[in-house]
C-alpha cells in the first residue's frame, strides 16, 4: 500500500513539533520539508521519530541561495544524516524559465545532474528522489540521470481521478491513470510528493478531489504520496491546507483521513500469512483497474459492459464485458 503524509513548514509554528503530532493521528505518517541553510531543524526531525514518523527533505531553490551544490550536499549530510529518511533533490525543476509556477526552482538537464551528482558524493547513504516534475511532459526529463535516484518525484498539478467529484472544468489537465503511466515508463518507483488541491479554485471539490486522489494513488507504482499542504498559514491566498490557519480542521482532513484508514482495511482483507498465497497484480492490469474504478471486492462496474470485479482466496476475477472473463493474481 502507498505510504501518505503531508507537506509542513515548521517556519509558522512556535511549537511546530506539537502540530506535527497531529500527523500520525490522521494515517500521515510521513511530513516533507524545505531545507533553509539558516533553520535547523535536527530537534525537531529527531522528535517526529520518536512519534513513529518519516522526514522528507526537499533541496530546492530556497536551499541553495547561490552556494556550490557540494557545500550544499555537505551541510545536509553533516545536519540531517540519520534524521532524513527521503532527500527530494530537486523542486519543479523541469519547468520552463519563466513559466507560471513561481515557487519552481527551473534547472536544465545538466544543472540538476550536477546538483544530484553532488548529494550522491557528499550523502550516499540517503535514499534519493527528484526532481519534482510539475509539467506532466515526461519528455522534459530528458537528460536527467535519474538512475542516481531510488524514486522519481512529481507533483500531478490538476490531474483528474477516475470519480469526477465536481472539479471546476479549468482545474483539469488531464487524467491522473495517465500522468502515473507516463512517469512510471521512466523505470522508478515514484513519489508524489506534492497533491495540490488549491481550496480557492476547487471550492467545495476540495475534500473530494483530495479524498479520490488519495484512491487512486494507492498504486503499486507509488511508493509515496504528500499533500500540499498541511495548514492554510503554509498557502493564505490559495487555501491549500487540510486545516485553517487558526488550526480546525477542514472536511479536507476528515476526507483524507477516512481514505487512508478505508485503504489500510482492505489492504489487510487478504491474509498475510496461513492462508492462501499472495501473488501481485501486474502494472498494467492494475492501472486499467484503476481507471475503471474498480475495487477488489464484489463491485459492480457498469464501465466494464455490466462486468464484476470481486476478490476470492487471493485472485481478483473480473468480467470485462459480455464476452471476456479473465484472473489475474491480486496482493
Amino acid at each position: 500500500m502507498t505510504e501518505y503524509g503531508a507537506c509542513f513548514d515548521p517556519g509558522h509554528w512556535d511549537d511546530p513539533l506539537s502540530e506535527l503530532k497531529r500527523f500520525p493521528q490522521a494515517g500521515l505518517p510521513w511530513q516533507r520539508s524545505v531545507h533553509w541553510p539558516d533553520r535547523d531543524y535536527r530537534d525537531l526531525f529527531r522528535g517526529f521519530h520518536d512519534l513513529g514518523g518519516k522526514n522528507a527533505l526537499v533541496i530546492a531553490g530556497e536551499s541553495i541561495a547561490g552556494r556550490d551544490y557540494r557545500k550544499v550536499a555537505e551541510e545536509c549530510a553533516e545536519r540531517y544524516d540519520g534524521l532524513v529518511d527521503l532527500a527530494l533533490i530537486g523542486n519543479e525543476a523541469d519547468q520552463q524559465p519563466g513559466g507560471a509556477l513561481d515557487e519552481s526552482f527551473e534547472q536544465t538537464a545538466d544543472d540538476w545532474n550536477g546538483l544530484i551528482f553532488a548529494f550522491c558524493d557528499y550523502w550516499p547513504n540517503v535514499p534519493k528522489g527528484g526532481p519534482g516534475a510539475s509539467s506532466g511532459h515526461p519528455w522534459r526529463l530528458n537528460g536527467f540521470r535519474l538512475d542516481k535516484l531510488d524514486y522519481v518525484s512529481g507533483h500531478p498539478v490538476g490531474k483528474m481521478p477516475n470519480a469526477l467529484t465536481g472539479v471546476p472544468s479549468g482545474f483539469n489537465t488531464g487524467p491522473l491513470w495517465k500522468w502515473l503511466d507516463g512517469y512510471a515508463a521512466l523505470g522508478k518507483p515514484l513519489v508524489v510528493d506534492e497533491v495540490v488541491a488549491p481550496e480557492s479554485e476547487l471550492k467545495t471539490a476540495h475534500a473530494p478531489y483530495l479524498r479520490e486522489m488519495i484512491h487512486d494513488l494507492n498504486d503499486p507504482r507509488v511508493s509515496l504520496a504528500m499533500v500540499y499542504c498541511w495548514s492554510d498559514r503554509m498557502s493564505p491566498d490559495k487555501r491549500m491546507g487540510l486545516v485553517r490557519a487558526d488550526g480546525s480542521a477542514k472536511p479536507a482532513l476528515a476526507a483524507v483521513s477516512e481514505e487512508i484508514q478505508k485503504l489500510q482495511i482492505n489492504s489487510e482483507i487478504i491474509p498475510s500469512s496461513g492462508g492462501p498465497p499472495m501473488y501481485t497484480i501486474d502494472s498494467e492490469t492494475w492501472t486499467e483497474i484503476n481507471r475503471l474504478g474498480w475495487t477488489p471486492a464484489s463491485d459492480y462496474v457498469p464501465e466494464a459492459g455490466g462486468g464484476h470485479v470481486f476478490c476470492e482466496e487471493g485472485i481478483v476475477y473480473y468480467l470485462n464485458g459480455p464476452a471476456r472473463f479473465a484472473s489475474v493474481p491480486f496482493a
